[in-house]
């Protein structure tokens, strides 16, 4: 602590762009419940429903750390373990940390709601908590419009607007079974240019 400016960031009490890693490390297993809270636990929209000790924050900015609410290092050394215990509250640290909201909205399309290219391939690979069945997600893929509809089903499968799509098992995953993939050239030209619907079941 005494080599940093002040004692924040790296060596305070939370550092959301390593945390934005295990977030990412949570989707690549197929954890959902730990991931949903990772993702509310960096999220100051109502951050004290998921982060007892957290204080206000501004609600629309994103914060790069969760700062002890010290005055100085000193303090923070002689209480260190009421930190711990959640009696000194914790205060959102510095704003807008350039690639972070980026990489926040990446996991929560990518890896979350599991829409992305890998190559020459589209895959759908979400990691979703149950609760999350029913879920719908407006998106634009090549300037066209795109609902997303989320279910839970025992039999995996994609149709895109009533047709059901040839699919193969995505191999860009080595922890856990793949998502469903189909080409995305395949993919791209059977979307309609003013609305398209594709259901997930998985």
């Amino acid at each position: 602590a005494e080599t940093a400016t002040f004692v924040g960031r790296e060596i305070g009490n939370h550092y959301v762009h390593a945390h934005l890693r295990y977030m990412e490390a949570m989707a690549k297993l197929g954890k959902a419940e730990e991931l949903l809270t990772a993702m509310e636990v960096v999220n100051p929209v109502n951050i004290q429903d998921s982060f007892d000790s957290a204080e206000i924050r501004q609600s629309n900015c994103y914060f790069s750390s969760s700062d002890a609410d010290y005055n100085d290092r000193y303090e923070a050394q002689e209480t260190v373990e009421d930190l711990r215990s959640g009696k000194v509250k914790s205060k959102g640290g510095w704003r807008i940390y350039s690639s972070g909201p980026g990489i926040y909205v990446n996991v929560l399309i990518t890896r979350v709601l599991g829409i992305r290219r890998f190559y020459d391939d589209f895959v759908i690979d979400p990691v979703l908590p149950e609760n999350f069945d029913g879920l719908n997600f407006n998106f634009d893929i090549d300037g066209k419009p795109v609902v997303f509809k989320y279910n839970k089903s025992a039999d995996k499968k994609v149709l895109l607007n009533g047709k059901e799509l040839e699919l193969n098992t995505s191999s860009d995953n080595p922890y856990r079974d793949g998502g469903l993939k189909t080409k995305w050239t395949t993919f791209r030209q059977l979307l309609q240019e003013d609305s398209n619907v594709v259901e997930i079941y998985s």
